[in-house]
């Protein structure tokens, strides 16, 4: 492996990379007035946008939006409009009792009077069919209540017998209830406030629920339109705390750095343009923020400080001096020595949030927008405002002497952790090629998994009502299976009895809770004509009596499935899978049985919100991986042609790649799934770990470019960069700590597990990397020694 840059064939680029360093650190230094100027401007530009940044908290955001399975979705949702909807359950153990079903009926009529409110289905208002021998009535099931206990045994009875109530209004012991509240929430794209009519909704009915809490009742409420409420919460909640937080966190780190009111002042000023610019830039190009995209703020506020961070570091006298004193030619001599590494780690950072853009989710590419223009933003606002604004204050100020420098806490450990790597290299080298190996085999034991519920804290009221539906009903997620056929298919008795046939064989499914369609509607329409006989449970025997049945019912919830031409069946599966492998596994049973029993002339689709969240998972999931991969080569790519070396690329990535190795390996020993937060992890982190890599191996290839040995190169970069290095990863672990403050799990596991790779990035940068240049140092100095002759 060759360590050395390589010779003149490399030179001209290298000239011309040092020509437009010098070039542009001059026109900085030179003409600071008129680039403070113009960067002002630029800001100023896209902050007149700040007032139109749209926050968006729509939980189909989370969804992938650029596939089939969507479209299918989408046109599913249009088909059967009464889709979008929340549940209201409770437990009353008298729940039969006459006070009781009064109070339920009470509280169905006064939700159906809510602006925003379609439809309220609950046992108060559910079709009861009741026949005698050839004639039936279809009317409320709690039409009249009675009073004797007798009479409310037996509609307590007749209730837990009716399979269309069964998980779904009814718990099996008969004392959990349901109220299904169904809204006029437009599908995603839609124009409308969404996100303000659920706001006002929610508050609507809590106000109705408020007197039956205050007696001490839980009122559970769940569903996609709650769960878009909360996100928005706490998206809200997340933004009011990450721009304070990470704003006093980063200056004091700053200010415990550099000890220097002056710098602390600029560095304040360009993190603020720095965030008024990137969010002025969502306004203008409509990207809403979400809870993905809120963490683009204290992410954008860390790497800011860092780059401002590498120019502080270089405000070294010795330039001053240099310079006979001149702050603008000093500056001029700081710049060009920083100027390419800060603009390449920019670059591949910006690659590795880019790469987000490629996702078929919105909402992580609205994050990888932002957190990629934000990275542009950055370097220019550090370059253009930051740097020049340094000449207008007196240099003795600013400038400080090298004895003042080593005396400091992070110099002085710097110099403590490379002594002891160099000294004893082979312990470090071994301990990390261990650590690589280890992470390596447990990668192999990553699952791939995510739980709707772990978005939000166990804690969370949302989670909680969440586990009370489904530990009490059939739960709020639904499996759909829709069919498509000709006009008047599925009044056809005999496709029905096929239809029906894959209805029993699911329901059979340990998972599957209740599976209703058009089906068991029929059934019991048959079962109520012949004067309520459980023997006639079955489907009509002909056509005819299915359509007088239709007329007898007279009543439209059978629009929520079949449409009104009979050629679109739905069925509704209920079942405890929540987890997008217990859903997936579901899913592909069904799929299974479905394969199993073809029906001629139909289509059988399996759609749905837990269908589309398992496509989503296996397409976000996957999109991450070529990501990683497709991030790790164009920035590798860079390097090659920046260091002019394959041995130094080659040798760049190993720092860089243990910690993902290592993080990867912490997962898989842990059993932390690969889920919607933690598939987000690699692309960025690679980019932000190779900053100060990036640093290192620029510096130190100029270093060895004027001929010194790999043990002075390396010795010289550390003291050089070190600072910079271990102030950086300071900033960026308070960035990602904010983010563990989200209420918002991903986000939560976002920050946390990125905490873990900055501590491996630091690792592998300061112990890894330096043990391997120590060993190849001796290896060169041995093999330059002269043979020792033997008399």
């Amino acid at each position: 492996m060759n360590l050395r840059p390589s010779p003149p064939s490399g030179a001209t680029s290298v000239q011309w990379r040092d020509r437009f360093a010098e070039g542009l650190a001059r026109f900085i230094s030179c003409r600071a007035g008129w680039v403070v100027f113009g960067t002002l401007v630029f800001v100023g530009f896209f902050s007149a946008f700040l007032p139109q940044v749209t926050p968006k908290n729509d939980s189909y955001d989370f969804v992938i939006d650029r596939d089939p399975v969507t479209d299918f979705f989408n046109k599913f949702r249009k088909i059967f409009e009464k889709d979008e909807f929340f549940v209201i359950a409770y437990r009353e153990p008298n729940l039969f009792s006459e006070p009781r079903l009064r109070e339920l009926k009470e509280l169905t009529q006064a939700l159906e009077n809510l602006e925003g409110v379609t439809d309220v289905v609950s046992l108060a208002n559910v079709a009861d069919m009741r026949g005698t021998e050839d004639v039936f009535d279809a009317n409320d099931f709690l039409e009249t209540i009675p009073a004797s206990p007798s009479e409310l045994e037996r509609l307590r009875r007749r209730a837990l017998a009716n399979p269309l109530y069964e998980g779904t209004l009814l718990s099996a012991d008969g004392q959990t209830t349901a109220i299904v509240v169904f809204t006029s929430i437009p599908p995603p794209g839609s124009d409308r406030d969404i996100e303000n009519e659920i706001r006002v909704l929610l508050k609507s009915v809590n106000k109705i629920l408020a007197p039956y809490r205050e007696r001490g009742r839980r009122m559970a409420v769940a569903g996609w339109p709650v769960t878009t409420y909360y996100m928005g919460n706490y998206m809200e909640a997340d933004a009011r705390l990450f721009f304070p937080i990470s704003l006093v966190l980063t200056l004091a780190t700053i200010g415990f750095v550099f000890r220097n009111v002056r710098l602390f002042f600029i560095a304040s000023l360009g993190i603020v343009l720095t965030v008024m610019a990137t969010l002025g830039l969502a306004g203008l190009a409509k990207i809403t923020i979400n809870n993905a995209s809120v963490a683009v703020i204290p992410l954008v506020m860390a790497l800011a400080l860092s780059d401002i961070i590498h120019i502080f570091t270089h405000l070294d006298r010795r330039f001053l001096d240099e310079s006979g004193g001149r702050p603008r030619e000093a500056l001029r001599r700081v710049l060009s020595a920083i100027l390419v590494p800060c603009l390449l780690t920019s670059v591949n950072t910006g690659i590795g949030f880019f790469s987000y853009t490629f996702n078929g989710v919105l909402a992580i590419r609205s994050f990888g927008w932002l957190a990629a223009t934000g990275m542009m933003f950055e370097f220019i606002v550090t370059f253009g405002f930051v740097a020049p604004l340094l000449t207008y204050f007196r240099a003795d100020r600013i400038y400080r002497s090298a004895q003042a420098h080593h005396e400091r806490e992070i110099p002085r450990f710097i110099r403590w952790v490379h002594g002891g790597v160099t000294r004893r290299p082979w312990w470090p080298l071994l301990l990390c090629l261990a650590g690589l190996a280890w992470g390596g085999w447990f990668t192999r034991e990553i699952k791939v998994n995510t739980n709707l519920e772990e978005l939000f804290d166990s804690n969370s009221p949302l989670r909680q009502d969440i586990d009370f539906v489904r530990n009490n009903l059939a739960g709020i997620e639904a499996i759909n299976v829709v069919y498509e056929s000709t006009r008047d298919a599925f009044k056809n008795p005999a496709l029905l009895a096929q239809i029906d046939t894959i209805n029993q064989e699911i329901k059979a499914h340990p998972r599957v809770n209740s599976v209703v369609g058009v089906g068991e509607y029929f059934k019991e329409m048959n079962k109520a004509f012949h004067a309520e006989d459980p023997a006639h449970y079955r489907l009509p025997k002909n056509q005819r009596l299915l359509e007088q049945y239709l007329l007898l019912y007279g009543r439209d919830d059978l629009d929520d499935y079949i449409t009104p031409a009979f050629d679109t069946a739905r069925v509704i599966i209920r079942a405890a899978a929540p987890s997008s492998n217990e859903s997936r596994a579901l899913i592909q049973d069904i799929q299974g049985i479905l394969d199993r029993h073809p029906i001629a002339g139909v289509t059988a689709t399996v759609t749905g919100a837990t269908a589309l969240g398992v496509r989503t998972m296996k397409v976000m999931v996957d999109d991450q991986i070529n990501n990683i991969g497709q991030t790790v080569i164009v920035i590798w790519l860079i390097m090659v042609g920046v260091l002019r070396s394959w041995g130094l690329a080659l040798l760049f990535l190993l720092p860089n790649l243990f910690p993902i190795v290592i993080n990867f390996g912490l997962m898989g020993f842990l059993g932390i799934p690969l889920d919607s937060g933690t598939s987000l992890i690699a692309a960025s982190a690679f980019g932000i770990i190779v900053d100060d890599t990036v640093h290192f191996f620029v510096t130190f290839a100029a270093h060895r470019k004027r001929g010194l040995g790999v043990a002075k190169a390396l010795e010289a970069t550390t003291f050089e960069k070190g600072e910079a290095s271990v102030a950086s990863f300071l900033i960026m672990g308070i960035a990602f700590g904010v983010l563990t403050l989200s209420h918002f799990r991903p986000i939560f596991f976002f920050g946390l597990l990125n905490i873990f790779i900055l501590v491996m990035g630091m690792i592998g940068d300061q112990v890894f990397l330096k043990s391997v240049l120590t060993v190849w140092a001796r290896w060169e100095d041995r093999a330059k020694a002269p043979p020792v002759s033997v008399a």
